[in-house]
């Protein structure tokens, strides 16, 4: 059932409400008329939507159920989003860690290869914690993109299609550079 599965990965990367799914999920004469014979949809509606773990539970679902492409864009939308909400450059690196665990060199998602990219300068980098902090301002600002490029896809094509474009470019230090610009114009009123 395909609305069964867009509505899954509704919940499951926030473009819908875990009320508004459960509400679905009990109204769907089709997904009611199916409980008894597919134990994929008993599994499902079991799950307590009320409990903390409830995700948790419908991700070790879907692994089982569903094929690696919807995974993929299952993986990249999730993980986008704990990107936006990390603090700090050892968290970002750790979701990026799980992100590319099963990365695909032969991917066609430009995205995967901006975040693969940036985990291989986390792990790798040595400089100050500036340094850091640019690449974690980096993959937010991608995931970002990511987000926002997929909230109005309406089928699994449409987001893939949205994943394969190309994102716009991180510029490095574009605050900075305003700050140095403030700080030229300070000094050249200090001279007069």
């Amino acid at each position: 059932m395909e609305a069964l599965k867009l509505k899954i990965f509704g919940v499951l990367t926030e473009k819908i409400s875990v009320l508004e799914f459960e509400n679905w999920l009990y109204n769907s004469e089709e997904f009611m008329s199916q409980l008894n014979v597919n134990t994929f949809y008993f599994d499902v509606i079991s799950i307590n939507y009320k409990a903390d773990d409830w995700s948790k539970k419908l991700d070790n679902l879907i692994k089982e159920k569903y094929d690696e492409n919807f995974m993929i864009l299952y993986k990249i939308e999730r993980y986008c989003l704990d990107l936006i909400k990390s603090i700090e450059p050892k968290e970002t690196y750790h979701i990026l860690s799980k992100l590319l665990i099963d990365f695909d060199y032969n991917t066609d998602y430009d995205i995967l290869w901006k975040f693969h990219c940036i985990y291989e300068y986390l792990e790798t980098f040595e400089g100050s914690v500036f340094g850091k902090n640019e690449l974690s301002k980096e993959a937010k600002f991608y995931a970002k993109q990511v987000i926002e490029l997929t909230q109005n896809c309406r089928s699994f094509e449409e987001t893939k299609q949205a994943l394969i474009k190309d994102l716009k470019p991180f510029k490095i230090g574009e605050k900075s550079e305003r700050q140095s610009l403030k700080q030229k114009l300070f000094a050249f009123f200090k001279k007069i």
